[in-house]
Formats: structure tokens, sequence, C-alpha cells
């Protein structure tokens, strides 16, 4: 399995409809695949780094996504079996703003 980070973060405006005024950031796939496998749920607190999807693209390889930062899942757009393209967004995060300690 090739642990690449396969994901492109944008940010909302704190205006974005269930941002409730944290920043939103999309999660989206930088290839073409199937989704393998889904880690997360809707409504889900995510830490730094954690594994989100697992994709399998055409030639085999399984990407690994994931994402720096921590936060809420607030909408999936994907289910194991779909096919997903480069660019396509799979999920969005409400990014957590509270600080906390790190290593």
């Amino acid at each position: 399995m090739v642990l690449e980070k396969q994901l492109r973060l944008q940010n909302f405006e704190d205006g974005y409809k269930g941002g409730g005024g944290r920043s939103c950031r999309t999660i989206d796939c930088l290839c073409d695949g199937i989704v393998e496998k889904r880690f997360i749920t809707e409504g889900a607190f995510v830490y730094e780094w954690e594994p989100l999807f697992h994709i399998k693209t055409s030639n085999g390889v399984t990407k690994k996504i994931e994402i720096g930062v921590s936060g809420f899942i607030d909408k999936i757009y994907v289910t194991p079996g779909d096919s997903v393209r480069s660019n396509m967004t799979l999920a969005i995060l409400k990014e957590d703003t509270f600080p906390s300690g790190c290593d």
C-alpha cells in the first residue's frame, strides 16, 4: 500500500451552510479510482493524519487519504465501491479550532 497524502485542502468561508462559524475544508481525491474503504462517519471527530479513505487506482495501487487537521466530519459524499475522479470532493470537515498539545 502506498501511503501518500492524496488530498487537497480548500478553506470555505465561515458562512458555509452547516459551518457553524468554524473553518470548513473539503477532502478531495487527487486520483481516479474506486473507494475501497471508508474509515469515517458523519459527525465523527477525526485527528490529524488519521486515515479517512482508501482509494484503489486503476493500476491496483491503494492510496491512503488523510488530512493534516483535526475536526468533525460534516458530510460524506462517497461510499465503498463508488468510482471517484481526481479533484472530486469526498467529504467536508469542520476544522477544530481549539488549541491542543502536540508531541
